[in-house]
């Protein structure tokens, strides 16, 4: 089963994540053109491990930090407060991507968070 949204952006490995997992990414061709997700999902839900317990999930959650949870896969979706801006001001992304609103597409993080987030390096350290 599908769950439809209509958003204005899904970044490239957002769309990969959505599709290996049985979503659909079509572009409708309007000015401006925008998207419709549908994100595959089991409508009973399921079971995860939350803060050292099993807890039943909704199939799709739409959580309050921007971000939607299935089995599987977490995306932001955003702006902040995406349900009431309209469709091309919205985007999906992964949650290590971040989103420039004014050239409208994905871009990539500052190379010191990379390193930060990846362990390569410690910023506050001298190179060995």
């Amino acid at each position: 089963m599908l769950h439809w949204l209509a958003v204005g952006y899904v970044s490239p490995a957002a769309r990969e994540a959505i599709v290996e997992r049985g979503g659909r990414v079509d572009e409708v061709k309007h000015d401006p053109a925008f998207l419709l997700v549908g994100l595959e999902h089991n409508p009973e839900g399921y079971w995860s491990w939350s803060h050292g317990r099993r807890e039943h999930r909704g199939a799709v959650e739409f959580w309050n930090t921007g971000e939607i949870q299935m089995e599987h896969l977490t995306l932001q979706y955003g702006p902040r407060n995406a349900e009431y801006c309209s469709v091309e001001e919205t985007y999906l992304l992964m949650p290590d991507e971040d989103f420039d609103q004014e050239a409208h597409r994905v871009v990539e993080r500052p190379a010191l968070l990379t390193a930060q987030a990846s362990g390569d390096s410690d910023p506050f350290l001298p190179d060995a």
